[in-house]
């Protein structure tokens, strides 16, 4: 988002700034739901019923007004005349605590389980962790 924000414009560089655009935008929107997701995963895995129910709703009703928030911050930045990179750079902002929170976060119980659960079965069949993590990187 921050390249977004910062990327050189039509009359700059043709044809290219549209294209740079379009990946910026589909980089973020995919990055966002990914963002989400996770965040929903996260709540369900941690968070037990009944509780459970209503936090998640709740993260799904945020991300709602979230979007709607940025419909109006776009909506000042096109009626106002002020640069539309403003709201990327701030965007990128959000993306640096977003970053920092998830590094914060401990892993789920469940994760943990599943975690020592696969790597009990992989000692009992033999098969060293490290050669997997190999072959999943060239994946």
């Amino acid at each position: 988002m921050f390249y977004y924000g910062k990327s050189s414009a039509y009359d700059e560089i043709g044809i290219v700034a549209t294209w740079v655009m379009i990946a910026c935008r589909m980089a973020q929107g995919i990055s966002s739901m990914g963002q989400v997701i996770g965040a929903d995963v996260y709540l369900t895995e941690f968070i037990k019923p009944p509780v459970q129910y209503p936090t998640v709703a709740t993260l799904d009703s945020f991300c709602i007004l979230g979007g709607f928030g940025a419909l109006c911050l776009a909506s000042l930045v096109t009626s106002f005349g002020f640069s539309w990179r403003i709201a990327f750079l701030i965007g990128a902002g959000i993306t640096i605590v977003g970053v920092i929170g998830r590094t914060s976060l401990r892993e789920t119980p469940e994760f943990v389980d599943a975690k020592r659960y696969l790597r009990k079965t992989l000692e009992q069949a033999n098969i060293d962790p490290k050669k997997i993590k190999v072959i999943l990187k060239l994946l």
